[in-house]
């Protein structure tokens, strides 16, 4: 528009309602070569993240907190690079995220 040409750049996106079940999937697992658990899923509230090199490429989150469906989108769109270990057990992830506060 406006004779300005820019890329178009998307992440992958589904969510669904369904009963008390809320979840959002973003990104694309092809090709992951590692997953890492969060939450309790027993309890219904859980998300997964697959890595590829230690890179994010696919989150899903079922009735998480905002922070994880706040980040997973925006690591998958920058490539994000995430110690398995860190990812699994940090209780901040914001504190993970080195490109937080940035623009682009």
């Amino acid at each position: 528009m406006m004779g300005k040409l820019q890329p178009f750049i998307h992440v992958p996106y589904f969510f669904s309602d369904a009963f008390d079940l809320s979840y959002e999937f973003w990104g694309d697992a092809t090709g992951y070569d590692q997953v890492v658990y969060r939450g309790n899923m027993d309890e219904k509230q859980f998300s997964v993240w697959w890595l590829k090199k230690q890179t994010l490429c696919a989150a899903l989150i079922m009735n998480r907190p905002e922070e994880e469906r706040a980040v997973a989108p925006r690591w998958i769109l920058r490539h994000a690079r995430l110690d398995p270990k860190a990812l699994q057990n940090s209780r901040n992830l914001k504190s993970l995220d080195t490109t937080f506060g940035r623009q682009e």
